[in-house]
């Protein structure tokens, strides 16, 4: 599949203003983003590209307040995407202990964590605030133990992080075939040898039992609809990790959460994104 390779620069540069581009393109058929010094790269496939949806989203005036946002775009080739990839990518690293790199980088040897991610149109690398945040969580809950889902999986980031962490086995899924593609190759460059990835939805967990941590950096209304899966999925005493979203639809999300059995426990947010994590009881 070839790609439009769409360019936004934001000056004065403005992290939480690319962060919204972002936010406001995906629900319009971009699929895919890449953070820059000055604003962010978003890619849709060519079939789909549409200019007026472009000018249209830049059109909101949050997005000229006090600065000027400007875009060019460019024919991309299946085959040329690693080359762009490159050419933007710089190593991330989150919270001081997990170090996200591409492939040809060198390693730092002395991070607690590194991960070696060649994203492919795949989306998590460690750079957007929500795969950051969802990071952090893991850490924070490390050694983990036993089943790990990871529900719209991307790269297969936050998958191979929950196996370094101490994850038995991690079951990762995506509805995006390049994503499961990727994620296979992700996990296998980073020795991830007990994750499973598989393509497809969330009714891949339908059946799917005595998992004791559910990560999901998906959209609101995918958690929201996807939330009694994820529930019955849970050992008791399981818990869910959810990013995504933004923190004024926390409400909404604590919501769907409490029908489905789930107990808000915390929640963090980094700019306009949160993380929320979601207890099943014993």
């Amino acid at each position: 599949m070839d790609y439009m390779e769409v360019t936004f620069h934001v000056r004065p540069a403005d992290e939480e203003v690319a962060e919204m581009i972002a936010a406001c393109l995906e629900a319009r058929g971009f699929e895919n983003f890449l953070y820059t010094e000055d604003g962010v790269k978003a890619y849709a496939p060519v079939s789909e590209f549409d200019e007026e949806v472009v000018e249209k989203a830049l059109a909101i005036p949050a997005f000229r307040e006090g600065r000027t946002v400007s875009w060019e775009k460019e024919y991309i080739e299946e085959k040329d995407w690693n080359k762009a990839w490159e050419e933007s990518f710089r190593p991330v690293v989150v919270a001081g202990r997990v170090r996200v790199r591409a492939g040809f980088h060198e390693a730092d040897k002395e991070m607690e964590h590194e991960i070696v991610i060649d994203p492919k149109m795949s989306f998590g690398t460690g750079h957007h605030p929500t795969t950051a945040l969802m990071l952090e969580a893991i850490l924070e809950m490390q050694p983990l133990a036993g089943k790990v889902i990871d529900a719209g999986c991307g790269t297969g980031i936050l998958s191979i992080m929950a196996a370094k962490a101490g994850a038995t086995e991690v079951l990762g899924f995506d509805v995006d075939e390049w994503a499961y593609r990727n994620a296979l190759e992700n996990a296998a460059v980073n020795g991830a040898e007990g994750v499973r990835v598989f393509l497809g939805d969330g009714a891949l967990l339908d059946g799917e039992r005595e998992a004791g941590l559910v990560l999901a950096n998906i959209s609101r209304n995918a958690l929201v609809e996807d939330m009694p899966r994820y529930a019955r999925a849970l050992s008791r005493g399981g818990r869910l990790v959810a990013s995504g979203f933004y923190g004024a639809d926390l409400p909404v999300v604590r919501e769907a959460a409490r029908v489905a059995g789930l107990a808000f426990a915390s929640s963090r947010e980094e700019g306009e994104w949160c993380v929320a994590i979601f207890n099943k009881g014993q």
